[in-house]
């Protein structure tokens, strides 16, 4: 075991050029230095130019609606993560969705988590968990700006979980998110043939997100980058 390891470690780290697509986390003028995450979850560091500073310091600034695609000489591990950017050349801002629908969400979510126990008649209705919110809106942004996810019509159900609904021509889909789970039951339905489909998600993995996405896009067509 002890060899194994050792050998893993010593396998070199390597560059190439490469565009990574990714958040500004972090970003500072004085130092010249920037920090990011991937859409795969991974930090990255580099230095910033004089070319593109501008476009990095705009995208942490409109970080919730707009991400940027750095194109540069990247370290990457030995198992293919990138590291380090040594040599930035370009960047340039980019989102699957505008800051108008985004927002719309943000203002959704602060609605919900408004509402007490009893909202449905004074008797009925559960109030939604304030943790459970703040990580519904991380996803379904995310999914906005990086997956191009169509902006969802979001409400509330008794029993404390939140129905997000889409309308894509006869087709309409919904998703049942158990906000302490973090899992779905989606739902499509043709109101013309009658015809429907259901599948249930753990939404608290990539590929049950991935899923998500895979089972929407079934039924509607997806948006386009926004510059």
């Amino acid at each position: 075991m002890r060899v194994l390891i050792e050998s893993r470690l010593a396998q070199p780290s390597y560059r190439k050029l490469a565009e990574l697509s990714e958040t500004v986390v972090g970003f500072d003028w004085d130092t010249g230095r920037f920090r990011l995450r991937t859409l795969d979850g991974y930090y990255v560091v580099g230095s910033h130019t004089a070319s593109t500073a501008g476009a990095l310091a705009k995208a942490i600034n409109e970080k919730n609606f707009s991400r940027v695609r750095v194109l540069g000489e990247v370290t990457f591990t030995h198992d293919h993560i990138p590291q380090k950017i040594n040599d930035i050349r370009e960047a340039r801002g980019w989102s699957g969705s505008n800051e108008a629908s985004v927002r719309q969400v943000e203002e959704r979510i602060k609605e919900l988590q408004t509402l007490k126990p009893g909202w449905l008649d004074n008797e009925h209705g559960r109030a939604l968990p304030e943790e459970g919110l703040s990580w519904l809106e991380g996803l379904l942004i995310g999914l906005m700006v990086e997956r191009y996810l169509p902006k969802p019509r979001l409400y509330a159900t008794p029993d404390g979980e939140v129905e997000a609904e889409w309308s894509f021509g006869t087709w309409e889909v919904s998703a049942t998110i158990d906000l302490e789970k973090k899992s779905a039951w989606m739902h499509a339905a043709n109101v013309e043939t009658l015809e429907d489909a259901e599948e249930t998600l753990d939404l608290g993995t990539r590929t049950g997100v991935g899923s998500l996405v895979a089972f929407l896009m079934q039924y509607g067509t997806f948006g386009s980058e926004v510059a």
